[in-house]
């Protein structure tokens, strides 16, 4: 039997929020091939996010048992050790995470993560300096110190780290999330015509640009340009039309602007309703969009944009940016093995 096949129907069925049937398909996964650790790791990832944490470290060690050596399922393992209050172990896991792979950059950032939210920032600021020459390019690392500096008040510190993560990859899949991060840093500043540029940088460097373009709606908003902040929600829809935390934050634009129940804000709803029973027939395998039209379609009746895929766990929140807080970057959800 195909035991791959049986993981990626229980991770989709992970996604939709049956826990139930896709601990059916964990389960035949890892009887069919109990040595792949990777389906422990993805069953550790559901069971934490329903909050059965214990459960998720038990599955984590079965991973281990499976493949010592896995990486991904050691980091996981200490970040939910450390998590649980198991600090020494998750230490270790740490430690033994950057012996096997001393220039993986997400165990550094993991590991610094934590040792700064326990308030050791000299030892977490070493930390964040050893990933980033030992993985250079690794994104997270410089965003992540220089979210650090940043909360700590070291501004002019953050704004180098944040020009050095652009600077060793300008060009990386990543690196959308440091101009993002760096334009709500100036944005907090009250450098505004330097967050207007950094974030649209962050739009441009973006394949799912839609966080960054919700972030300076809500600048503009602060800045009462209405018009500007109302465009900006326009663009997220245009390159992420069946995305609901875009649908969610228009909404709440126009609650904030006009009122609760005012025209505007129905004028959204029931356009994201269009869209949604456009994304059902898509689904459904009938392309046909329903009579009267709507958003994704045009005047000419032909067909919405192809769909575009939804944000992943631990990518921006629409109202509240990751970026903003550093919620996110500790590496405690699981990471996704190739």
């Amino acid at each position: 039997e195909n035991y791959y096949a049986w993981q990626v129907l229980a991770v989709l069925e992970a996604k939709e929020g049956n826990a139930g049937r896709a601990r059916e398909l964990f389960r035949k996964c890892s009887e069919v091939n109990p040595n792949n650790a990777a389906v422990y790791q993805a069953w550790a990832v559901m069971e934490q996010k329903v909050g059965r944490a214990e459960v998720a470290k038990s599955l984590l060690y079965k991973g281990l048992e499976a493949n010592p050596r896995n990486t991904f399922v050691i980091q996981a393992l200490g970040c939910l050790e450390w998590d649980l209050g198991n600090t020494t172990g998750g230490q270790q896991l740490f430690e033994r995470c950057m012996q096997l792979r001393p220039k993986d950059g997400a165990s550094y950032q993991a590991y610094g993560m934590r040792l700064w939210r326990r308030g050791a920032v000299s030892k977490a600021r070493d930390m964040f300096a050893k990933g980033s020459v030992a993985s250079r390019r690794h994104t997270t690392i410089w965003q992540a110190w220089a979210v650090m500096e940043q909360k700590l008040g070291n501004v002019e510190k953050a704004r180098s780290l944040f020009q050095q993560g652009v600077w060793e990859d300008p060009r990386g899949r990543a690196v959308h999330t440091l101009w993002q991060a760096w334009a709500l840093l100036e944005e907090q500043c009250g450098e505004i015509a330097q967050a207007r540029k950094y974030f649209a940088r962050a739009v441009e460097t973006s394949k799912r640009p839609a966080p960054s373009l919700i972030a300076w709606s809500r600048m503009e908003e602060s800045m009462g340009r209405l018009v500007r902040a109302r465009e900006l929600l326009e663009e997220c829809l245009k390159v992420e039309p069946y995305n609901g935390r875009v649908w969610d934050a228009y909404e709440a634009f126009e609650r904030r602007v006009n009122g609760k129940g005012s025209e505007e804000s129905r004028s959204i709803y029931k356009r994201r309703v269009m869209a949604e029973m456009y994304q059902s027939t898509l689904n459904s395998g009938d392309g046909e969009w329903p009579q009267g039209g709507g958003q994704g379609s045009s005047a000419d009746g032909s067909k919405a944009p192809s769909l575009s895929k939804a944000e992943e766990d631990g990518v921006v929140a629409a109202q509240t940016p990751w970026l903003a807080d550093g919620s996110g970057l500790d590496g405690g959800l699981v990471p996704k093995q190739s």
